[in-house]
């Protein structure tokens, strides 16, 4: 009998930190997805900051290297960004990119795979993230 009480209490103690695992996971894949959103939204201020620079106003950089040190004013260097972030979704410098049709720097994205866990609910400028079913996406 009192084998049985054991073995009920573990299986309450199992399935309590089963949720409490599950509930920090949540907590941890929301933090992230808030990061997302803020390096992302400083890379796209960025490249909008050297797309309107001088002296080419209306061209978009090569790449992300090109918004840490903008060189197009001759030798004063411009810092359209700080440093390139990282995707927290997988933890590298590397982003998706999204080119134009010169195959200048538009936009970036995730390449995780994962499913977000926010699925709607965004500020307007963030909404058209609703219902994707990946981070890339």
């Amino acid at each position: 009998m009192v084998h049985v009480g054991v073995l009920v209490a573990l299986a309450i103690v199992g399935v309590w930190l089963y949720q409490v695992a599950g509930a920090k996971t949540v907590g941890v894949q929301r933090e992230k997805e808030a990061q997302l959103l803020f390096a992302g939204d400083q890379i796209a201020r960025a490249i909008g900051r050297y797309y309107a620079g001088e002296p080419v106003p209306g061209c978009y950089p090569s790449d992300l290297q090109a918004l840490l040190d903008d060189h197009r004013l001759g030798g004063v260097t411009q810092r359209h960004l700080r440093h390139v972030y990282a995707d927290p979704m997988t933890g590298k410098t590397a982003w998706g990119e999204l080119r134009d049709e010169l195959g200048n720097l538009r936009g970036v994205c995730s390449t995780s795979d994962a499913s977000p866990h926010r699925q709607a609910d965004f500020p307007a400028a963030y909404r058209a993230f609703a219902g994707k079913r990946h981070y890339r996406e």
